[in-house]
């Protein structure tokens, strides 16, 4: 089954070529021909081993590899992964019945044509894995090195093709028959919710994971009252001047009209600023009478908005109910700001902890979900959830042995990345800010509502 599936597999990947290439073989060699040129040496009782495979990295030690000059060896293997693999094959000589003919040319002359038909470097090991050159075997009633040091039963030529093939990550995850990814273009991609990767990467008890994964509960931690701003900077630095204008018309409603507002005002400012306010109560020669009223107050209100650091408006508004409201909305605008800031911080470290380890892209969706209510009874909803899809990347499959990878879920492979790679402990760690920004024109813009609001209901 597995051959069948090999097979499968390169005539799959020599139809997933561009058409503008006539033919596709990721070896350059046939058995047939490799046989022929061992031919002398099987009339002469040694047995030839023909593999087709590619060329791996080992961490470890093994018959089939040979130490390099980079940090781990490199071995025959049938295991493949995306981007670059080198083509390789295995030619095992074996003694089977060997006669005391030296066939040693043989050898050396199979070396010769099948470096220069493959295109390719060959190396040459035993049983220890370490490197002989060719001029140095002798074949004449077993294998040798040298006279007197006979191998372990067999040595073996690693031909290692110089050209590499492309191999995609949806061709692999084809290949081995994966399931649970998702494909774009070629590329794959394992799927997680926000919630389900929290629980795999970070630790059970991790500080703020409950708020990561349910936000709505963020605003539990602050109160409305702590931000609250003075008047000082709420009439300097959060009201927008519309605001102050729609708010002096309510000011005078809440006084019970325009002559009690401005005899208010007596108690809240000098006998200048005062007299100056009065002189705008007077009527003016021709004024028609539906005119009046409205330009007294608009008169007053741009003496009060225009007077400097609005330290009339100021006094005028201490104590009163509607200016009351208006410090709580922005109190309440205020702890929603910080709260939401400090949970994108928590957002943040999280998608940090992700993006060092992971290539992924973040989303939202709309999900179905299930609840059940007093009397047992299941309902279903909408909801929006956050998800990552995150990029396979070979370093998940390194440690794997091909017999694990056949037929298996990404997910799970990913999962025992993670796992076998200590990356299932997290803590978070988010640096919080001491304070939330909060959007003034959208809040001005709800200010004037209800102040309007205000104005239309108590007429």
């Amino acid at each position: 089954m597995k051959i069948k599936r090999w097979n499968d597999f390169l005539s799959y990947i020599k139809e997933s070529k561009e058409e503008t290439e006539e033919e596709f073989n990721p070896w350059m060699l046939d058995e047939e021909d490799i046989r022929d040129y061992f031919q002398e040496s099987i009339d002469e009782g040694y047995k030839i081993q023909v593999e087709f495979g590619f060329v791996g990295q080992s961490k470890y030690y093994s018959s089939r590899h040979y130490s390099c000059n980079s940090a781990y060896g490199e071995e025959f293997t049938k295991k493949i992964v995306a981007g670059k693999n080198q083509p390789a094959i295995s030619i095992r000589i074996e003694e089977d019945r060997p006669s005391n003919k030296d066939v040693s040319d043989n050898l050396k002359f199979a070396h010769s044509i099948i470096s220069e038909e493959a295109d390719a470097e060959i190396v040459i090991l035993d049983s220890d894995g370490e490197i002989r050159n060719i001029d140095g075997v002798v074949a004449k009633g077993g294998l040798f090195f040298t006279d007197t040091q006979q191998t372990e039963d067999y040595i073996e030529f690693l031909v290692k093709q110089k050209e590499s093939v492309d191999i995609t990550q949806k061709q692999l995850a084809e290949h081995y028959n994966w399931g649970s990814y998702e494909t774009k273009g070629d590329l794959i991609f394992v799927e997680y919710s926000l919630e389900d990767l929290a629980d795999e990467m970070l630790a059970r008890d991790a500080n703020y994971k409950d708020l990561l994964i349910n936000g709505e509960g963020m605003g539990d931690n602050y109160w409305g009252s702590d931000y609250q701003p003075d008047l000082d900077s709420l009439f300097q630095y959060h009201l927008e001047k519309e605001s102050k204008e729609i708010l002096i018309k309510a000011l005078i409603k809440e006084a019970g009209g325009l002559e009690q507002f401005v005899s208010s005002l007596g108690n809240n400012c000098d006998t200048v600023s005062y007299d100056d306010i009065k002189s705008m109560m007077e009527d003016k020669e021709g004024e028609p009478e539906s005119d009046k009223q409205e330009r007294k107050i608009k008169d007053i209100t741009e003496y009060l908005i225009k007077e400097r650091f609005n330290a009339i408006l100021k006094k005028a508004a201490k104590g009163s109910d509607i200016v009351s409201d208006i410090q709580q909305s922005y109190g309440d605008w205020a702890m929603n700001a910080h709260a939401d800031t400090n949970l994108e911080e928590i957002r943040a470290e999280f998608d940090d902890i992700v993006g060092k380890n992971f290539t992924y892209e973040k989303g939202t969706r709309e999900v179905e979900k299930k609840y059940k209510d007093t009397s047992g009874n299941f309902h279903t909803y909408r909801d929006e959830e956050t998800f990552y899809s995150i990029q396979f990347s070979n370093d998940w499959i390194e440690d794997m042995e091909i017999d694990n990878l056949e037929e298996e879920r990404l997910t799970n492979i990913f999962e025992q990345y993670l796992y076998s790679n200590e990356m299932t402990r997290y803590e978070l760690d988010p640096h919080f800010s001491d304070y939330g920004n909060v959007d003034d024109k959208a809040w001005n813009r709800d200010v004037k509502s209800n102040l309007i609001g205000f104005l239309k209901n108590n007429k």
